[in-house]
């Protein structure tokens, strides 16, 4: 089997094609041929050497991927030979107290697949059963490569995290990049108003599919003027920023009195200073949040069959052309997800 292994970091990055055997399995793992992989922006954080820690040598990058199962160890029961199936992100044992309680995504005895151990871009894997959820016949399977990350990312910040409520305004900045557009989905679909930006000019049109106040950030715009104008000055009761340093002080700046910042990404480089004073005396919130247990792609897994939340791939291509996709992410002008199929 061929497997693309991340050969020299910087940028560009160097990718390899290696041939390898078709890994074996224990009773206890499944045998699954990939069919999509998301390029996620934390793939190109690791590509350029940005993020180090924890990274493995000469890794298979991809930790959100769909595939269908090819060979079953023996002491598994409840899977079939050609079911589809997704993954978690990460390579939780399901026994652990972290894990009994639901927060598998943290378990101490695991590893982010594409980054501690490898991920998906190659043409077989390995996994144990602790870490395949079947997808139902009604979720296309390349489209399903979404929904663990980016998808049950925002699904958890907002839900869980956030506590999104009905009657929140809620700024969703980033809002054409694979967190951002599935974030305003799942805002609308609470029935909070969202208000939208995005800097590029080739996702505006598909952010209109979802909502009809979408923005786009330009060198002279501050987006708090927006925001307050459309909230008859009292700013945003939430702030979804995947963006991180960047945006960091016009999300605080578009929220109101007693406002949350939810932090999910930090893109670049860049350092922020923080006023403490109106921290406090606004009484604002800020909130990180990372990764997306089973439950959470459970529920997704659900809105996605019931058509309340649509995965949007803005490009598709081949294994063969990661180099080509890594470009073009880096461009930032593709909604949603790029996604390698073989």
């Amino acid at each position: 089997m061929k497997k693309l292994v991340l050969d020299s970091i910087g940028f560009p990055p160097i990718f390899k094609s290696v041939e390898t055997d078709i890994p074996q399995i224990s009773d206890e793992e499944v045998l699954v041929k990939v069919t999509a992989v998301g390029l996620c922006y934390h793939d190109i954080l690791i590509s350029e050497g940005i993020l180090r820690r924890g990274v493995k040598d000469e890794l298979v990058l991809g930790h959100e991927f769909s595939g269908e199962v090819i060979r079953i160890g023996k002491s598994i029961q409840d899977l079939n030979i050609n079911d589809k199936v997704i993954t978690t992100l990460t390579s939780s044992c399901g026994n652990c107290t972290t894990c009994i309680q639901g927060n598998d995504y943290h378990c101490p005895n695991s590893d982010g697949f594409g980054h501690g151990i490898d991920g998906g871009l190659s043409q077989y894997i390995a996994l144990r059963r602790e870490n395949i959820i079947k997808l139902p016949e009604s979720i296309d399977p390349i489209a399903a490569s979404l929904i663990a990350c980016p998808i049950g990312v925002s699904f958890k910040a907002l839900m869980d995290v956030a506590n999104i409520q009905q009657d929140h305004t809620v700024v969703i900045f980033g809002a054409g990049g694979g967190l951002g557009i599935h974030a305003v989905q799942i805002a609308r679909a609470v029935g909070a108003d969202v208000i939208a930006f995005t800097s590029s000019p080739n996702k505006l049109e598909k952010l209109n599919v979802f909502t009809d106040k979408v923005f786009l950030i330009e060198e002279d715009l501050d987006p708090a003027e927006i925001v307050f104008s459309l909230t008859s000055n009292k700013g945003a009761d939430l702030v979804f920023n995947p963006v991180g340093g960047a945006l960091f002080k016009a999300s605080i700046r578009c929220l109101s009195i007693g406002g949350k910042m939810l932090l999910l990404g930090q893109v670049d480089s860049s350092l922020v200073s923080i006023n403490i004073a109106e921290i406090l005396f606004r009484e604002i919130s800020i909130i990180g949040s990372v990764g997306a247990d089973r439950n959470h792609i459970s529920k997704v897994m659900n809105m996605i069959s019931e058509g309340v939340i649509h995965p949007v791939i803005g490009e598709t291509m081949s294994f063969q052309n990661i180099s080509q996709a890594y470009k073009t992410l880096s461009l930032n002008s593709v909604p949603g997800r790029i996604v390698l199929t073989l």
